[in-house]
């Protein structure tokens, strides 16, 4: 049996999300109640200093939700073992390939590469990597990924009259995402060619940050398209 250990690190990204979405509403409940209400500078200057706030305590935010993982990739299966911020407490989670329909992985951005594991019995897991990690006794999220890959080939290789674990395309990759961005180009260029007939003016400033997001889904689409033919 092929065994290998690996050291990284995983953050809890949709908890971070969920709390920091919780947060945003209540400081904006305190800026409309500020401005319309209160009416007091000061409530105002703590409102933006609020707002403010989770951008400046970013990186400790982020180190609070994370935590180290041990993963083991056998033959059979993947196994997590968790180890929790007191040092005392660890998750064990494994997956059975055999269990496992389907996966995608998710280049969610420069920080973070995601996988998600679909099982029998409509259960989904889904684990966050950081991308980068400043220890040299510990790998990437990319290099990770990429021993999922190999893992997850061979297992079908070897296993020709079971199903195989298929891998899914992330949203960009998908049929529903082209069309998506088709759409956006579609809307950006119309609201381009209005513009130019009404008004004689260079392109608001809406404009121009809205073609560069464009082509920011572009290369998005491009770059996880191009992962997913490569290893489908």
């Amino acid at each position: 049996m092929n065994k290998k250990v690996f050291y990284s690190s995983i953050i809890y990204r949709k908890m971070i999300f969920f709390k920091l979405f919780l947060y945003l509403i209540f400081v904006l409940l305190l800026i409309f109640l500020s401005i319309y209400y209160l009416k007091y500078k000061i409530f105002e200057l703590i409102s933006l200093i609020l707002f403010m706030l989770p951008l400046l305590l970013l990186k400790r935010i982020m180190k609070f939700y994370t935590r180290e993982v041990e993963i083991t990739l056998n033959d059979e299966s993947i196994l997590f073992l968790i180890k929790q911020k007191d040092k005392s407490d660890e998750n064990f989670e494994e997956i059975q390939l055999k269990n496992i329909k389907q996966y995608k992985v998710l280049f969610v951005n420069r920080r973070f590469v995601d996988t998600v594991f679909y099982l029998k019995g409509n259960k989904v897991l889904q684990y966050s990597f950081l991308k980068e990690i400043d220890n040299s006794n510990k790998i990437g999220g990319d290099t990770l990924i990429q021993n999922f890959q190999d893992l997850i080939k061979n297992y079908n290789e070897r296993n020709i009259t079971l199903p195989k674990i298929q891998l899914l395309p992330s949203f960009y990759a998908s049929t529903f995402g082209f069309y998506s961005i088709f759409l956006l180009i579609l809307l950006f260029t119309i609201a381009v060619i209005l513009h130019i007939i009404y008004s004689i003016k260079t392109l608001p400033i809406s404009l121009f940050l809205g073609g560069v997001i464009i082509m920011q889904l572009v290369l998005r689409r491009k770059n996880d398209l191009a992962f997913y033919k490569k290893n489908q």
